[in-house]
């Protein structure tokens, strides 16, 4: 991942390492060795200058925050255990307690509650769109609220209950545009079969707009490995699926038009060997 002076951030094992773009190595921090059951995760914040550590172990979980630049310590021993569901930002962490609430605190401030879902169980983890707005997903349902608990956007997917939306998102450096995947599946109990992606397309929206300005359909359909990200300036968006990497127009450098929000057409395709 790149900071916000477009240096890389890196775990390699049990290091952690910040290289320049000619990949000297700026700064180097060990860390513990992991053992069976634990893992590293790395967050960073919208604008690439704070960096969530996480060392996750089932008895004692600790989190450490981190600037970006040097890999010093910000913060670190937090009161809550965010287990799998946690989004940073500058000066901010958010979580989704038990899928039904978004809880937010300052790093020196305690918790509280900015957002309800409407239903249970079903909010994902809560993305920073800027340092003061943050996604929700429910479902089939895109709620972006600030920090506050004011809602700034809402979306609801066309074909209601029949496709959901996933944790997948990017959101550019500046905030300005973002996007979710969404898919529909077919098979299981009635017609007794795997359930497997039967459609899967991905959303881009206009922050300022604050609507969504188009749509791009995966083809094909992913198997294996999936993912996306957006360009630097939301014109571009770049997915990959299995061993294809598609690049696509995003229309987000144009005035939004009703035909802009259309599947916009592919650029180029790269295909990746595998060995």
């Amino acid at each position: 991942m790149m900071n916000d002076e477009g240096n890389f951030i890196v775990r390699n094992g049990d290091f952690l390492r910040l290289y320049s773009p000619d990949f000297k190595v700026l700064r180097e921090r060990k860390l513990e060795a992991v053992k069976k059951y634990d893992y590293w995760e790395l967050r960073l914040s919208p604008t690439g200058r704070t960096l969530l550590l996480k060392h996750y172990i089932p008895s004692n979980t600790h989190i450490e925050i981190l600037r970006s630049s040097s890999l010093s310590p910000l913060g670190s021993g937090l009161d809550r255990a965010l287990s799998f569901r946690f989004a940073i930002s500058d000066d901010s962490l958010a979580t989704a307690e038990e899928s039904t609430r978004v809880l937010l605190r300052k790093f020196v401030e305690p918790w509280r509650v900015i957002w309800e879902g409407k239903s249970h169980l079903c909010l994902s983890t809560p993305a920073f769109v800027t340092n003061t707005e943050l996604l929700t997903l429910c479902w089939y349902e895109l709620t972006v609220v600030n920090t506050k608990g004011q809602i700034i956007m809402q979306d609801r997917l066309e074909g209601g209950k029949k496709e959901s939306l996933e944790e997948l998102t990017s959101v550019t450096r500046d905030g300005k545009f973002f996007a979710v995947s969404a898919e529909q599946e077919k098979g299981g109990f009635m017609d007794l079969t795997d359930i497997r992606r039967s459609r899967t397309r991905i959303l881009i929206y206009d922050t300022n707009l604050r609507k969504r300005i188009s749509s791009v359909q995966v083809v094909p359909i992913p198997r294996g490995d999936y993912d996306f990200a957006l360009s630097r300036d939301g014109s571009k968006l770049a997915v990959m699926i299995d061993d294809h990497l598609n690049i696509y127009d995003t229309g987000a450098a144009e005035k939004p038009t009703e035909h802009s929000r259309q599947p916009p057409s592919s650029a180029s395709t790269l295909v990746i060997r595998k060995r």
